[in-house]
């Protein structure tokens, strides 16, 4: 079956995330949080160009969230092929260190959801969501959960799309 095409557009904000195939953990320590972690920081950088910027993440034991931004159009989709690399990435360090895991088995559910955000208000929801992810799913304080991002964001409708008025008045 070919991959659904996703389509996405530079100065959207996009909710991204997927799970594991069977729910099961994919996060079972420090170390495993940290490599996908350092993995997400890495491959931003190489769309950097793009604008590619994380403006918030939770990474939970079986599946995470991160929202996302391009600013510019330089290269197709860079979020796809950031998301392609980090899951890559992950699922070969993870399948690599448990031998016993069934190696041709995919580790997450499909290629990952991808929801894009259109005004201040769904903004605000996904970025709470985001935030507090850990109580939802673990009953666990979102201030205390380690694996998410404090996000402070400055945001709205009206600055996004003066930036980029500024941006084409560069052109």
């Amino acid at each position: 079956m070919p991959a659904r095409k996703i389509v996405m557009y530079p100065w959207i904000y996009y909710h991204v995330f997927n799970r594991s195939l069977t729910r099961q953990t994919i996060f079972e320590s420090d170390k495993d949080y940290n490599k996908f972690y350092t993995s997400m920081l890495r491959f931003q950088h190489d769309f950097v160009e793009n604008g590619l910027q994380i403006k918030a993440y939770c990474l939970m034991p079986n599946h995470f969230h991160l929202l996302l931004i391009y600013k510019t159009g330089l290269e197709d989709n860079p979020i796809m092929k950031f998301m392609h690399k980090l899951q890559i990435s992950y699922a070969m360090y993870y399948k690599l260190a448990r031998p016993v895991l069934i190696k041709w088995q995919p580790l997450f559910d499909g290629r990952y959801w991808v929801k894009p955000i259109k005004d201040d208000s769904y903004m605000w929801a996904i970025v709470n969501y985001i935030q507090k992810n850990s109580e939802k799913h673990l009953k666990i304080p979102y201030q205390d959960w380690k694996y998410r991002s404090d996000v402070k964001i400055n945001w709205n409708y009206d600055d996004m799309m003066n930036d980029l008025d500024d941006y084409i008045l560069e052109y």
